[in-house]
């Protein structure tokens, strides 16, 4: 690949001390005053902690503390440590896991913490920067703080110069005439907050190249197909992991959060540039190429922009209409390129308007199947493969669309108050390999279609879907709607309105289309149990190798959030999902207000497995969980369950709520692991079928580990009158019932089990 270097006279300045005010405008250029860049502030510093005790303890001890106290523990003394656990450390490991991890305790202030720095992300004024920055600091050791370029306007013709300067450092020669002929009709205070944004695209493309200075074509070869160890693509095959030099690629050679940096950058000079205030604006186009990729400024009127093979956009703007987009735009990787070179950088804006993001469908036969309709096929096709571990008829798409980036930054907002569609295969809408995608949408009933890793999913970067409000729709199949593989920080972000979460949950007796597979309910017949292994809704996962000679390539998976604030929303998933982690994976589900319902099957709503961490939490509303299908329940894992060194947490904070769990769920531990259900006011209902369910622990004979290793299964319900539905069972010691503790222990000592269900009228609890 070529590479360009970039030297546009650009103020790439450090930050001033912390006194500056990040959310200050860009001032305005004045050549008697030296302008002031617009740098953010770091996160808080986390509560300083005794090495010994590396826990935050409440004032006074509260009901947690006395179920704690019970068995003999204390917030101190309740550990989960890796170290542990069998298989060695693998350098993927983000930084702050073990400590959230080890110390259970720790995961739900974690959890806080970064929830609330989201919500006030969102709130600000430059809610897509602050939102990627608090997803880096979770990639990597660093604290983010990075500045917005400083943009030296031409106070004549500022888009032409821009433009001008653009071309040549990129190695072109500029026709300014041609420039300036074209940008003629453009209003003179809409050229000069464009021309602040090309300037932005050059620096980011400079971010892009410096973040990747000391890597190769080759290896750029390898990490663009990094994608393949998920999504199966027509573009060849994932990197080869037994070949020499691969493994130190991927573990160590790429900075994640330089990446971030650089897109945090760009997205923060976008959103000072306040292009909102021209929506509506017309009579006028503009249509210029670069090296980097063309600029495209339309007006608002209706526009169709079709897949035709023309050169990658590197700037589109549109200031209103009901636009129509079939060419990838705010995306990179794929068809996205100039002559043969890829572009790394790639910005979409639309004002106003109802539009419709999509494709060019070229269909296949496997594109049907009787009952269910999936996703047009784009030219790629569909991939059956044969043999037990069928994956259905999946897409085999590698095209980047709608805010999605495979190396390299590709954005979309759409600033408009009206319903939108987005409708796209895979790698779309907040989707980052190896780069940082984003989908920003700011208002309307919108509907976002796309099958897998779409919707805020990523893996070695970061993607974010941030809706602002509207009643929308999400629909998908699997690694999507906050999700985070390895080095990856994934999320779907959701301020207000009554939204649908729904992965496709494979099981044909609900209307499911099982094409994506999963061990624990393969279809091994036509009529045989099935269901599609989601990933969504706030997953972590990371790659489990099979541990022989020629492959012991462990990689501790990334960190998936889903964060809805409020609304009545519906949450549909299969296996794996609704804060949910595998493999030293973490994931999240916030909820904020609201009657939601929950539906789930296997490791869903705080469950997880193998070293894995999740926290599911709603704070408010009266919320049904897994009773949609009364005669296809949840069938294991579910709601609180740990499995084999794993934290799974389910915190419901209020409202009455009506739950229906399974025979290993509601506050469970399995294998060494810790389950927690902590439900906090209302007159709550919980149906079960027995087994390790309510405060349950199962250490797992099966399993050859040492005795004192702790399993540990906590269910507690403080305030209300609640009501339990469970067969008589003899370790169900006495029979759960409201103003009542039980144990459940599955294991005869010498085994760890600690187990404990709390009934009780009052009491609080909190992780501070």
């Amino acid at each position: 690949m070529r590479a360009l270097l970039l030297a546009l006279p650009l103020a790439l300045v450090a930050c001033p001390p912390a006194a500056s005010q990040p959310d200050a405008a860009l001032p305005a250029p004045d050549a008697s005053v030296e302008p002031t860049p617009e740098c953010f502030d770091g996160e808080p510093a986390p509560p300083v902690v005794d090495a010994g005790c590396p826990v935050v303890r409440p004032s006074t001890p509260d009901a947690f503390d006395e179920a704690l106290a019970s068995l003999g523990l204390d917030r101190c003394t309740f550990t989960l440590p890796t170290s542990s656990f069998p298989i060695p450390p693998d350098p993927y490991r983000l930084p702050w896991f073990d400590a959230a991890h080890d110390f259970p305790v720790n995961a739900p202030a974690f959890t806080h913490r970064l929830v609330g720095g989201l919500d006030a992300a969102a709130q600000s004024n430059r809610p897509v920067a602050r939102t990627l920055l608090l997803l880096g600091n979770r990639l990597g050791p660093a604290t983010l703080s990075p500045c917005l370029p400083l943009a030296p306007l031409d106070a004549d013709q500022p888009l032409v110069k821009a433009m001008a300067s653009l071309i040549r450092a990129a190695g072109g020669t500029p026709d300014e005439a041609a420039l300036a002929e074209d940008a003629k009709d453009l209003p003179p205070d809409l050229q000069e907050a464009l021309a602040r944004v090309v300037f932005a695209l050059a620096v980011a493309n400079d971010d892009w190249r410096e973040a990747t200075a000391t890597l190769t074509p080759d290896d750029l070869w390898v990490l663009a197909k990094t994608s393949g160890l998920l999504l199966p693509w027509s573009g060849g095959n994932p990197p080869d992991l037994s070949q020499p030099g691969v493994p130190e690629l991927l573990a160590n050679k790429l900075d994640v959060q330089a990446l971030v940096r650089g897109a945090a950058r760009l997205a923060g000079a976008v959103e000072a540039a306040d292009l909102k205030r021209f929506a509506g604006r017309g009579g006028f186009s503009f249509d210029q190429p670069t090296p980097l990729g063309r600029v495209v400024i339309h007006d608002a009127a209706d526009h169709v922009l079709e897949d035709d093979g023309s050169d990658a956009i590197l700037l589109l703007v549109d200031t209103g209409g009901n636009d129509t987009y079939k060419k990838p735009i705010g995306a990179v990787g794929g068809t996205q390129v100039v002559g043969d070179e890829p572009i790394h950088v790639a910005v979409a804006v639309d004002l106003a308007g109802k539009d419709f993001y999509g494709y060019p469908e070229v269909p296949v036969a496997l594109d049907t199947a009787t009952g269910v309709t999936r996703l047009p096929s784009d030219g790629a096709g569909r991939h059956r493969k044969a043999g037990a571990t069928d994956l259905g008829a999946i897409s085999l798409s590698d095209q980047v669309r709608q805010g999605g980036a495979r190396l390299g930054y590709g954005m979309l907002f759409d600033l408009g108050a009206e319903a939108d569609h987005y409708r796209a295969l895979r790698m779309s809408q907040g989707f980052g390999v190896v780069g940082v995608g984003v989908l920003y949408d700011a208002g309307g009933d919108d509907l976002y279609e796309g099958e897998a890793g779409v919707q805020g999913s990523a893996l070695w970067g970061a993607g974010l879907l941030l809706d602002a409000s509207g009643n929308d729709t999400y629909k998908t199949y699997t690694y999507s709607q906050g999700f985070g593989y390895v080095r990856g920080a994934g999320l779907l972000y959701d301020a207000a309105g009554d939204d649908h979460y729904l992965a496709d949950t494979g099981i044909p007796a609900l209307g499911g289309d099982p094409i994506y597979y999963s061990p624990q309910a393969p279809c091994t017949t036509p009529t045989g149990t099935c269901g599609n292994s989601s990933f969504s809704q706030g997953a972590g996962f990371g790659r489990r190798a099979p541990g022989t000679a020629a492959d012991s390539n462990f990689m501790s998976g990334g960190l998936g959030v889903l964060r809805d604030v409020t609304g009545a929303d519906v949450y549909v998933a299969s296996i794996f999902a609704q804060a949910t982690g595998y493999w030293f994976g973490t994931g999240i589900l916030s909820d904020g207000a609201g009657d939601d319902r929950y539906d789930g099957w296997w490791y869903t709503q705080g469950s997880d497995a193998h070293a894995a961490l999740c926290v599911f939490e709603d704070a408010a509303g009266s919320d049904r969980y897994n009773l949609t299908n009364p005669g296809n329940p949840p069938y294991a894992t579910n709601t609180g369950q740990g499995h084999d060194y794993s934290v799974g947490w389910h915190l419901d904070l209020g409202g009455n709520d009506a739950y229906l769990g399974t025979g290993l769920g509601l506050g469970a531990g399995n294998a060494n692991g810790a389950g927690l259900l902590i439900n906090l006011g209302g007159d709550d209902s919980y149906t079960a079928p027995g087994g390790t369910i309510l405060g349950g622990a199962a250490f797992d004979l099966s399993i050859s580990r040492p005795k004192s290793l702790l399993c540990f299964g906590l269910f507690m319900d403080v305030g209300g009158a609640d009501t339990y539905t469970v067969p008589d069972d003899p370790k169900l010691v006495p029979h759960p019932a409201n103003d009542l503790t039980w144990t459940n222990a599955r294991d005869a000592a010498p085994y760890n089990d600690k187990s404990r269900g709390v009934d009780r009228a009052t009491g609080t609890v909190s992780f501070p």
